[in-house]
């Protein structure tokens, strides 16, 4: 059935499929502790069986994930354990006063009527030399309103400037998925 030549290759094939068939699928455990190569305290990660039953069980270093709870809540309780309520303090005095200054950064642009901006044009055309930059509306806002604290990527102009004549109404987007709208003129100069 089988040649000489043929043999050799056909055991070792068998013989790869049999070291490898016992071989387990990794489970996933909670972590208890640092361990080095494997991962931080709290973490939810992906070890062999045999190194779980053996090693880090006995030892208190890991523990069974239970078979009827989700890995997000695993992680999420993780998580919550690894952080002392004094980082939740602050955490807390942290957001609080991130929602104070978006507040307060809503009001001073609500309290902005318009933004002008003179621009010189192409001869017969509405089209700009020189367009209106989202860094040129910081400036304006910065310099004649004082509002220091309003961040570029907040601001959202269509293609990045504004490229025409005219009225442009420009939303402003906040964290709190809240947006204020200011008007920019953009004007020619007058020669």
């Amino acid at each position: 059935m089988f040649t000489r030549s043929t043999r050799p290759l056909f055991n070792q094939v068998q013989c790869m499929t049999k070291r490898y068939a016992h071989k387990k699928a990794p489970i996933q455990i909670r972590l208890n502790q640092y361990i080095e190569g494997i991962g931080l305290k709290g973490q939810v990660v992906s070890v062999r069986p045999g190194l779980m039953r053996n090693v880090l069980y006995p030892s208190g270093k890991a523990s069974y994930i239970v078979k009827g709870e989700s890995l997000e809540s695993v992680i999420d309780e993780a998580e919550a354990e690894a952080m002392t309520e004094q980082q939740q303090i602050e955490i807390q005095e942290q957001q609080l006063k991130q929602q104070v200054l978006t507040s307060e950064l809503q009001q001073a642009l609500s309290q902005v009527s318009s933004l002008r901006f003179t621009r010189a044009i192409v001869p017969g055309s509405e089209a700009l030399f020189g367009s209106v930059s989202v860094d040129d509306i910081l400036q304006e806002l910065k310099d004649k309103h004082d509002i220091h604290t309003l961040e570029k990527q907040a601001i959202d102009v269509q293609g990045g400037k504004i490229k025409t004549l005219g009225n442009h109404t420009i939303p402003i987007h906040f964290a709190d998925h809240t947006t204020v709208s200011i008007s920019i003129d953009v004007v020619p100069e007058e020669k």
